[in-house]
């Protein structure tokens, strides 16, 4: 009858210590983002004076850091920083989101001759061509969002990593490819 006992006391702790074990595992400090374990989604506006970005920037993802760059100048990614690229005209520019050293989006912003935003991006190899971002909002797996906002506001929503993508664009009726593929954080190729 005591065996029996116990036998049954076994079988009814056993799932609630499973329970507790799979929970302590998922919340362990192993588990966990070292440096940015408390932003679990960062908002970026990026077509905004700059000044606006940087504020944003600064209270939207304190200590970290906010650079303008040249293509051929792609740094090293830190934890968390937001790296973008101004073109040869002012209505141009190219930004690069990462976090822990993987590439987060990247995405192109121009105005053609009518005056009109064209707006494209590329994650993990799939081409939002033809598309302005406001018109995505998708989930991809369980790692990342992209979300956008009406018109000439756009925000990338990031949760975690993208390895590769590449990056095509068209202003007007002459068609520019830019390539672009990221491994790891390391730069691996830029094709004009």
């Amino acid at each position: 009858m005591k065996k029996k006992k116990v036998i049954i006391g076994s079988i009814v702790l056993l799932p609630i210590l499973l329970v507790v074990l799979l929970f302590t595992w998922h919340n362990a400090p192993w588990q966990k983002s070292t440096d940015l374990s408390h932003v679990t989604l960062a908002n970026l506006k990026i077509n905004a004076p700059e000044e606006t970005i940087k504020q944003e920037h600064k209270e939207l993802v304190p200590n970290t850091e906010y650079g303008i760059i040249g293509l051929n100048i792609i740094p090293k990614h830190g934890d968390f920083k937001t790296w973008w690229y101004k073109g040869d005209l002012s209505n141009q520019f190219f930004s690069i989101i990462s976090y822990r050293k993987k590439v987060a989006a990247v995405f192109l912003k121009a105005l053609n001759g009518n005056e009109k935003y064209i707006q494209y991006m590329t994650i993990n190899g799939k081409n939002f061509k033809g598309k302005s971002v406001s018109e995505i909002s998708a989930v991809f797996g369980k790692n990342y969002i992209i979300r956008g906002a009406e018109q000439s506001e756009t925000y990338l929503q990031y949760i975690d990593k993208i390895h590769h993508l590449n990056l095509t664009f068209q202003l007007d009726d002459s068609k520019k490819v830019v390539g672009i593929v990221f491994y790891n954080s390391k730069f691996i190729s830029f094709t004009p």
